[in-house]
């Protein structure tokens, strides 16, 4: 099999090399040896193939490893989606529905939402940052969730699991694309909004949020 495109890459304890990406528009995931060579203990040739399953229309952007080794990968389904596997490449019946863990927002139909970056926290928990359309324009609002260890939507985050943002800037388009882990369950992310009037012009912007949450005090 061949990428269309790889989105990330990950290494694992062993230092393998673990690629997710998009092919023929289907969800990619390889594994590397540390030579470059493909993994066969991953989906016996080092390419995982998902067939018809659910977790094969999520398109990868992330993907991080679990302190057991499993994989986890965000990306898009037309929602915000979560796919788990095994060490071996099989799918995680565990996580989510038959391995998938969907996160709908809602904001627009269809919906057109997807997850840019993944946290893992120490208690488990998966966080993603990302984006999301909005009504009937091309606007986006920035977007978070977090997901207990099993896959399911964590209530004490935001609501219901999940938050959209403006940062109270009176941002008309925003985003998050990345972010970091930090002590007592903190979250720090980074993106761009527009502020204001001028449509064409985006400012960098990183935000630190609370475990619940609530904006972090101190932080601007």
């Amino acid at each position: 099999s061949s990428f269309d495109y790889a989105n990330d890459v990950v290494l694992d304890f062993e230092g393998r090399i673990v690629v997710v990406g998009s092919a023929n528009g289907r969800a990619g995931i390889a594994r590397f040896m540390p030579d470059g060579q493909l993994d066969t203990g991953f989906d016996e040739d080092g390419v995982t193939d998902l067939g018809s399953s659910p977790a094969a229309a999520v398109l990868p952007v992330s993907v991080l490893l679990q302190r057991d080794g499993r994989i986890v990968f965000a990306g898009t389904n037309g929602h915000v989606a979560l796919v788990r596997l095994d060490d071996d490449g099989a799918i995680d019946p565990g996580f989510g529905l038959a391995g998938v863990a969907t996160i709908p927002f809602d904001l627009t139909v269809p919906a057109n939402e997807s997850a840019n970056d993944l946290v893992l926290q120490s208690d488990g928990k998966l966080v993603m940052v990302g984006n999301a359309r909005y009504g009937d324009s091309n606007e986006l609002s920035a977007i978070a969730a977090r997901l207990s260890p099993s896959g399911s939507a964590d209530p004490t985050f935001g609501e219901g699991g999940k938050a959209i943002f403006t940062f109270g800037l009176s941002a008309i388009d925003s985003q998050l694309f990345t972010s970091a882990g930090l002590a007592a369950g903190r979250i720090l992310a980074a993106g761009a909004a527009i502020v204001g009037d001028n449509e064409l012009s985006y400012d960098g912007m990183v935000v630190r949020l609370d475990n619940d949450l609530l904006f972090a005090d101190g932080f601007h």
